[in-house]
């Protein structure tokens, strides 16, 4: 049976990554995030090779630990009907599985008890195996009413929920890029690590990288403000007399 210390080894993915990881709007192989109803909102998937735990394990739950980062709309209104989180590789989580998939109100640098949104919870995801050097968790949320109709500052995660004794671990990469807003945040809610039950930058905790970001993207559609929909309306009611 394997360690128990392993769920504490922070790992590194390698120096080298065949194509998957970057910063454009597609990912590798079957894996592509633009799928003809999804543009890509927010793209952080440039990594720098290291991970840190992010896994939900039903047979060490005290270990179970969530990790989120930041992202704004930027005045406009979102819907996200893509979540995508990399991974470390490992090619026993390769297929489909669950995650849990985390939204809150950003309020402060830290998530808040009272910035949880609901409709969330478990959700379907499969795993992509990235040439060999990286895998990405992608989750369907086009069905999930909390990623709907965002506007503002949020944190989101997508934690894959995997046994340790089935599985084994994988650890969430990190970006290579600057950190924009905060860097990701990072909870053992069991508190089995040591660390305490709250939230705490966890690159710095884990990978000795203080508030760096974690490797993310999300897909989905920007929707129109009223005036402009109006006007897009008005311009088709114009278009439909011309045919006449």
């Amino acid at each position: 049976m394997k360690s128990i210390c392993a769920l504490l080894v922070i790992a590194c993915a390698g120096t080298a990554i065949a194509g998957p990881v970057n910063n454009g709007k597609m990912m590798s192989g079957s894996a592509q995030l633009n799928t003809g109803r999804s543009v890509t909102l927010w793209d952080q998937s440039y990594t720098n090779f290291i991970g840190i735990v992010d896994q939900d394990f039903a047979d060490f739950p005290t270990y179970s630990t969530v990790e989120v980062d930041d992202f704004t709309t930027g005045g406009q209104t979102w819907n996200v009907d893509t979540v995508v989180t990399y991974f470390t590789y490992n090619s026993a989580w390769v297929g489909n599985h669950t995650a849990q998939l985390s939204l809150y109100k950003k309020t402060s640098g830290m998530p808040g008890s009272g910035d949880h949104m609901g409709n969330l919870g478990s959700v379907p995801v499969t795993i992509y195996d990235l040439g060999g050097s990286a895998l990405a968790v992608v989750a369907d949320t086009s069905g999930v009413g909390g990623m709907q109709g965002l506007n503002g500052d949020f944190w989101v995660g997508l934690t894959p929920s995997l046994s340790f004794g089935s599985y084994g671990q994988a650890f969430h990469l990190l970006s290579g890029n600057a950190t924009i807003g905060d860097g990701a945040r990072n909870r053992n809610e069991g508190g089995s690590f040591g660390f305490g039950s709250d939230w705490l930058d966890g690159p710095g905790l884990f990978g000795g990288l203080p508030n760096n970001d974690h490797c993310y993207t999300l897909g989905g559609e920007v929707v129109p403000a009223p005036g402009a929909a109006a006007l897009l309306a008005l311009g088709g009611i114009f278009a439909g007399r011309r045919r006449r």
